[in-house]
């Protein structure tokens, strides 16, 4: 998905979005955590099929345990706010990867970063990134965002919630209807 050179439209996000939240409900349910989740991560196995997804590149991935859950690990622009800050975390991080994985799809631009020509989507040099994920302060400027319609923005920010114990587990966002045709 990371190859797309526009953002991908509302209706194509939601297809897109409920199958990788259906793929990590999956992965959850066997406690494995895969603390990489961005575009580049997620492959169409079928390019006329976009409800055929394939979440690749487990090398981070984990089964959850208390030793190993406080390891900064990951792309950093799609890193939660507790693994930038090096503390104890769980899987509601991938939670919060999916809301910036579902930023940049719609938007074609990084969530945290100010510079909206960032060549890549995994990746930029902004020094105050990291500062802007721990406080969760996304832009709401980019001329994409403003496109959003209400419940795709809602989507977005129920996500991206700096306190974990605050954000909804996986099951809980496809429980929820998360992008779903009526609630985005």
């Amino acid at each position: 998905l990371a190859e797309k050179k526009k953002p991908i439209d509302e209706e194509t996000s939601k297809i897109i979005l409920r199958t990788l939240i259906e793929t990590v409900i999956i992965l959850h349910q066997k406690d494995i955590i895969h603390r990489d989740i961005k575009p580049d991560n997620i492959m169409l196995a079928d390019s006329n099929d976009l409800t055929n997804i394939i979440l690749i590149d487990f090398g981070y991935s984990r089964e959850v345990d208390e030793k190993n859950m406080s390891i900064g690990v990951g792309t950093r622009v799609y890193r939660a706010p507790e693994i930038m800050a090096n503390s104890h975390y769980d899987q509601s991080a991938d939670v919060w990867s999916i809301g910036a994985t579902a930023y940049a799809m719609s938007l074609r631009s990084l969530s945290f970063t100010l510079d909206s020509r960032v060549p890549s989507l995994w990746e930029n040099n902004d020094p105050h990134a990291n500062e802007r994920i721990r406080t969760g302060r996304y832009s709401t400027t980019h001329s994409n965002y403003r496109r959003l319609s209400a419940e795709a923005k809602d989507f977005i920010r129920s996500l991206l919630l700096v306190d974990p114990t605050q954000r909804l587990t996986a099951a809980q966002v496809g429980e929820a209807g998360g992008v779903s045709s009526s609630a985005w």
